[in-house]
């Protein structure tokens, strides 16, 4: 049994009641307790050789000099034109080799996208297949993590790395761990954490990310928008300081010249189908889309909370809807975070 056969065995069904634990039951059913989450739909591209730092400074939006075992980097990688091809968590895995963390339909097109450039680096690129991806979130997922690597980060991006894997702090607001660990002992850690933390299936995970305004390129959005427009500006995502890299010159320009015209905002939405990434998003007035889906969960079973990238100038009065023009209204709802950092 592989790790992915192991947790949809033990996270499917609820033991007592036989119901699927996922988002829409989150947070009203067990907000206040802590949850161990499988992330299949994680991917693991590692980077490696004595030129992989040169190289990806040279690539991603983040500054991989302040890359280290006690703190881990969420970055993008863009085209040229600063489109934003997938965006990450970036953790230290060796002196000469990292491991980006990345939803799994991205991987394909990051790969390529790296692909163009390696070539001219002492450095090579793989799908890891050695390592799973969990996470924790809740009131004692401090504990567990402290339990399991001996101590736990506390700080946005902070890091614990040892040898059996890494745990990087991704939201302290949320108590909230992404948990890399080796998948041929899995079996072996399973049980001792989901004693304190109570298995729920992805869908939370991918609410808690809606919730905390930390939106994510789909293969639906690959090259839709650029780092500012998911608001990675404000969530340490991008480095102004750094220098050179593919798609600065747009990125650099969008900031310093004040002339981003769309960025991401949080809404709610009375629906029972989950829309897609990259669905559109219409107002009462204009015939064309003023926006899109980034990422959206069910939360109820007539209730969705989702991202969405939006024209500022159609973010005001006007009605939302989602879909078409006699779609379901949304209500914006205020992120965690301000837009005037």
């Amino acid at each position: 049994m592989n790790w992915q056969q192991l947790v949809d065995a033990q996270t499917s069904l609820d033991s007592c009641g036989g119901t699927v634990l996922d988002a829409s039951s989150y947070p009203a059913d067990y907000q206040d307790e802590t949850l161990l989450m499988p992330l299949s739909h994680y991917a693991c591209l590692s980077v490696s050789g004595p030129d992989t730092h040169k190289f990806l400074q040279g690539q991603l939006s983040c500054d991989l000099q302040k890359l280290t075992p006690q703190q881990a980097l969420a970055g993008a990688l863009c085209t040229p034109k600063g489109r934003m091809v997938s965006n990450f968590y970036m953790q230290y895995q060796a002196a000469d080799q990292v491991l980006l963390l990345l939803p799994r339909d991205t991987l394909p097109a990051t790969q390529a996208t790296l692909a163009k450039y390696i070539v001219f680096a002492k450095a090579e690129m793989q799908a890891e297949q050695d390592w799973c991806h969990l996470g924790l979130a809740g009131p004692q997922a401090e504990s567990v993590i402290g339990d399991l690597f001996g101590s736990a980060a506390t700080e946005r991006l902070a890091m614990t790395h040892a040898d059996k894997g890494a745990a990087i702090c991704i939201s302290p607001q949320q108590q909230r761990y992404l948990v890399t660990l080796k998948a041929a002992d899995l079996a072996t850690h399973w049980q001792p954490i989901s004693d304190s933390a109570r298995p729920v299936n992805s869908s939370v995970w991918n609410y808690l990310d809606v919730a905390a305004g930390f939106g994510f390129v789909q293969q639906q959005t690959i090259e839709m928008f650029i780092p500012q427009m998911l608001n990675l500006q404000l969530t340490e995502g991008v480095s102004f300081t750094k220098g050179c890299y593919t798609g600065q010159e747009i990125v650099a320009r969008t900031q310093y010249r004040g002339n981003l015209k769309r960025r991401m905002y949080r809404a709610t939405c009375a629906a029972s189908v989950v829309p897609e990434a990259g669905s559109p998003v219409f107002n009462d007035v204009k015939e064309q889309p003023v926006g899109n889906v980034v990422m959206a969960e069910k939360t109820a079973a007539d209730s969705i909370e989702l991202l969405a990238v939006l024209a500022l100038s159609d973010a005001g009065d006007e009605t939302l809807r989602l879909g078409d023009k006699q779609g379901p209204a949304l209500q914006l709802v205020d992120l965690p975070y301000s837009f005037a950092n």
